[in-house]
């Protein structure tokens, strides 16, 4: 089981005279506020909150976009929040983001914890999937909050590159299989409910046919079982329908991948292109 993330400084250009006085006024500039890492090593949980709050209503929301690092692994404060079920702090700092200023819940994780645990292009989306957080996959797939890059982005790992999509429906398929076997999943419910947020998101492009490192698309990761309980389940029509669509979708592909037939091709082409259409006009794009 997976556990639980650049310096930055600025330069001055302001001339190449000798005078000493100019030698200190090219100096890296101090940074003006303490930083998160030493926040975080600092603190318990109750008392990182009133001090990332102070640094916020001092410095602004910037004060974020700083990296916590763990060896050789670098992630966002907004990844290190999630890992502490702590979604409700996450929404408290994104009231202090100016419209249109960079977001921290664009950031992805870089490296890896160790051989055995990566997360390495983990996005906020992927970790809220992981730690099977309803209410941060729907905030995330708000159109007013999210991004067609958090929807499409893979991880990237050595052994695994899946969209938040594909992440989601594997669970899915194994808390159904567990399930079957005669011992309840307490999480399907909540996997069921990340599925449909989702595939509902109204993101302008969602494109959920993309393939993971297995050429798999997230459909060819259920069984024909799994798949008619999903559909049977209480998701949106829209997620339903969109589910239907990547069924055929995937199906016509793989027939003309099989017979290498370039008309065929063009056909799984138009058809997708059709269906998309129809799907946003449902969706009052």
């Amino acid at each position: 089981t997976k556990t639980k993330t650049p310096k930055s400084g600025d330069s001055n250009n302001l001339g190449s005279d000798n005078n000493p006085a100019n030698k200190r006024l090219t100096k890296r500039p101090k940074k003006t506020h303490i930083s998160l890492q030493s926040i975080v090593n600092a603190s318990s949980q109750e008392s990182y909150q009133a001090s990332i709050n102070t640094a916020l209503s001092q410095h602004g929301y910037d004060i974020l976009l700083d990296w916590l690092t763990m060896g050789n692994y670098k992630y966002s404060i907004y990844h290190y929040f999630l890992e502490q079920e702590n979604w409700a702090f996450i929404l408290q700092c994104e009231q202090y983001r100016q419209p249109n200023q960079k977001s921290c819940l664009g950031l992805r994780s870089i490296g890896k914890i160790s051989e055995k645990d990566s997360y390495n292009g983990w996005s906020i989306l992927h970790h809220a999937v992981f730690h099977k957080n309803t209410e941060a996959v729907e905030y995330v797939c708000h159109q007013n909050h999210g991004s067609l890059e958090l929807l499409h982005c893979k991880t990237q790992d050595e052994d695994d590159q899946s969209t938040a999509l594909h992440m989601a429906i594997e669970n899915y398929a194994v808390s159904f299989k567990t399930q079957q076997t005669g011992v309840p999943s307490e999480n399907l419910d909540k996997e069921i409910s990340i599925i449909n947020a989702l595939l509902s998101s109204q993101i302008t492009g969602c494109d959920f046919n993309i393939r993971d490192h297995n050429g798999k698309h997230p459909i060819e990761l259920l069984s024909q079982e799994a798949l008619n309980a999903l559909l049977s389940s209480n998701i949106s029509a829209i997620a339903r329908e969109k589910l239907k669509q990547q069924q055929e979708y995937t199906t016509m592909t793989v027939m003309a991948e099989e017979t290498s037939d370039s008309d065929n091709t063009e056909m799984v082409a138009d058809h997708v292109v059709k269906n998309h259409n129809e799907v946003q006009d449902q969706e009052g794009y």
